[in-house]
């Protein structure tokens, strides 16, 4: 498993210890670790730090000096938002070179972003788990980079700026272009494809039985028993509200922020009109997650929208100043005080919302009071079920089964079936869980019962010297050498043992007799077979002498040596055509191409056609049908 599977499982261990252990004490604060309460609140911090840049973006061409001089300072725009264009506005926004180039720049780190999903999702083979983590980490990174993207391309692509076209007019027009193309693949393609997966993932639209569902799988998730919240992406609407479109606030927050992006670009040389619009447009979707919380956990919907009114407050002030209102406040000097007095109060206030949340533990929905409620009498259920999440993670892990025991799979599965009968009795909502785990056990079960070698006990105790002979197989080309030939007899031999595959012994000829089944000559090849089976221990040869199930088996060819080739072939052509034994009739088809007999492969294309060419090996297929 990776790092992050190994870090969370040892978080789920303590939280094991501080449910079971009654002799655990833990500090009411550190209770937070099993929650999203930190990760939430630092995004809405984040968002609101970001649409202030943006409202000093906006605004910057009507602030006073001296309020623009503090905000370069402190470097909020630069830390926030990796806005450089505002921090430096006279060398970059002023200067249309310098403004493209800038844009280039964005549009660099836009197209990295996008060709880096792709690569991750569809080019690299990674893990499912860590395929999964990358996801879930990229939507992060990019929801964070989300409006500094559009900040630094849009406004410049629409360039409703005086000296435009000045310079660099080619350079300009391919910006426009590449940025709306951007514009399209990531700022609409973003909220457009969280908003399918949260649509996908939704099970219900009655908000007591969504909040139910959620709580139920951030549970099993600290818990690890299940990872339905972080495979699934429940992550992406787990923080709010199901009904009034509140479940989509997220891609919803980022075309809020696209609209004002947008406005700020389009009516750039228009800045009364521009900032009433931004005005409205951030009073608007402050009154909406007023009066319609978006956020499950309240102390963070309480923050979130006191943020947006400071963030519409901005925009008023920039508004009545953009628009020259008539007011002793709007001057200069009074206008940066004012300035002041508005956000630092807001900074203090938010601040003292934080402490309260802390001193009086305003915890997320699922903290460790639910979980303990949830989980209470239940705990050898719990950790057969974080063994069962295990196990279905490190199949989930590997490339192919050869070497994958069933008997595990069928003892965690045959626990699980046990525990979900007592659930189902007893109604508990933990019988969903098993239920989802049961039917993601059955479906890798029936995969590894496919692949798997095992078992097999002589395999087993040889294991290594399968592995030498393989390895050599593959990395030679087999030739007619006599070493190649030994080595491919002794795969052959090998196959043989593990009774799964149908073959001839590549080099044995025809050495057998027509006096009773099982007699044969000796020749060279019992000498060869000789040096395996010292190689393999005593007791093989004779296990192998004495098995009347290896040599009556209608798979393993063989035939009279002074029998006609032809009349033989056909007559097993028709034995494995009754038999339905498709892997009889490949090493058919095989031998009859090496003794090119034409009635045999007539008899053999009229066979593959009834019973489907795709099922014959495509080498095969080619040399039988070519004409």
């Amino acid at each position: 498993m990776s790092k992050q599977a190994e870090t969370s499982d040892k978080e789920a261990l303590e939280v094991f210890k501080l449910l079971f252990d009654l002799g655990e004490t833990k500090a009411w604060y550190k209770s937070l670790v099993i929650s999203n309460f930190w990760g939430e609140k630092l995004m809405i911090w984040l968002e609101i730090a970001q649409l202030f840049v943006f409202s000093f973006a906006a605004n910057y061409e009507v602030w006073p000096l001296h309020w623009q001089g503090m905000i370069n300072d402190s470097l909020i725009s630069v830390i926030f938002a990796a806005d450089f264009g505002t921090l430096f506005y006279s060398d970059i926004i002023e200067d249309s070179t310098t403004r493209v180039i800038y844009s280039y720049l964005w549009l660099i780190v836009s197209g990295s972003l996008i060709g880096l999903y792709f690569l991750f999702k569809f080019v690299i083979p990674l893990p499912v788990l860590w395929r999964i983590w990358f996801e879930r980490y990229y939507l992060i990174l990019a929801h964070v980079l989300y409006l500094p993207i559009a900040l630094g391309l849009l406004p410049a692509a629409f360039c409703q700026y005086d000296n435009c076209w000045d310079t660099s007019a080619v350079s300009q027009l391919i910006m426009s272009i590449l940025s709306f193309c951007v514009t399209v693949l990531f700022l609409l393609g973003m909220p457009i494809y969280m908003a399918f997966y949260i649509q996908k993932h939704l099970i219900t639209d009655d908000p007591e039985a969504h909040e139910d569902f959620v709580k139920q799988k951030e549970m099993e998730y600290v818990l690890q028993i299940s990872h339905a919240w972080l495979t699934e992406r429940q992550y992406l609407f787990s923080s709010y509200r199901r009904n009034r479109l509140r479940v989509y606030h997220r891609p919803i927050y980022e075309l809020f922020v696209l609209s004002l992006v947008i406005v700020h670009g389009i009516l750039n040389s228009y800045q009364g009109t521009k900032m009433l619009v931004l005005t409205l447009i951030c009073a608007i979707f402050a009154l909406y997650t007023t009066i319609f919380p978006v956020y499950r956990c309240m102390s963070s919907s309480f923050l979130y929208f006191l943020g947006l009114w400071i963030i519409s407050a901005n925009m008023f002030l920039g508004y009545l100043k953009a628009a020259n209102y008539d007011a002793e406040a709007l001057v200069d000097s009074n206008m940066t005080s004012l300035m002041i007095a508005v956000n630092v109060t807001s900074a203090i206030l938010l601040a003292f919302l934080m402490g309260l949340f802390i001193l009086f533990r305003f915890q997320w929905p699922v903290h460790l009071k639910t979980v303990k409620n949830l989980a209470l009498g239940y705990r050898f259920l719990l950790a057969d079920l974080r063994n069962a999440q295990k196990m279905i993670l490190i199949l989930r892990a590997k490339s192919n089964y050869q070497f994958v025991k069933t008997e595990p799979i069928n003892g965690m599965i045959k626990i699980l079936r046990e525990h979900y009968n007592l659930l189902y009795n007893e109604n508990h909502p933990l019988q969903y869980t098993v239920l989802e785990q049961l039917d993601i056990l059955d479906f890798l079960k029936q995969k590894v019962v496919n692949q798997t070698l095992l078992p097999c006990k002589r395999l087993e105790e040889n294991y290594g010297l399968l592995v030498t002979v393989i390895n050599r197989r593959w990395k030679e080309q087999i030739l007619m050498s006599p070493v190649k030939r030994r080595i491919l007899l002794k795969l052959y031999i090998l196959r043989w043992i593990l009774g799964r595959y149908n073959t001839t012994p590549f080099n044995s000829g025809f050495n057998y007799i027509g006096k009773g089944v099982g007699k044969r000559q000796i020749g060279i090849d019992d000498l060869e077979m000789e040096k395996l089976y010292n190689k393999l221990g005593k007791g093989w040869k004779e296990g192998l002498d004495s098995s009347d199930e290896i040599y009556n088996s209608p798979n393993i060819m063989f035939s009279p040596a002074n029998a006609d080739n032809n009349a033989w072939l056909v007559i097993n052509i028709h034995k494995a055509q009754e038999a339905n034994n498709l892997d009889w009739l490949t090493n058919l088809t095989e031998k009859a191409l090496e003794l090119n007999s034409e009635d045999a492969k007539k008899l053999l294309i009229e066979i593959w056609n009834e019973r489907g060419e795709k099922n014959l090996h495509e080498d095969l297929r080619a040399r039988l049908y070519q004409p």
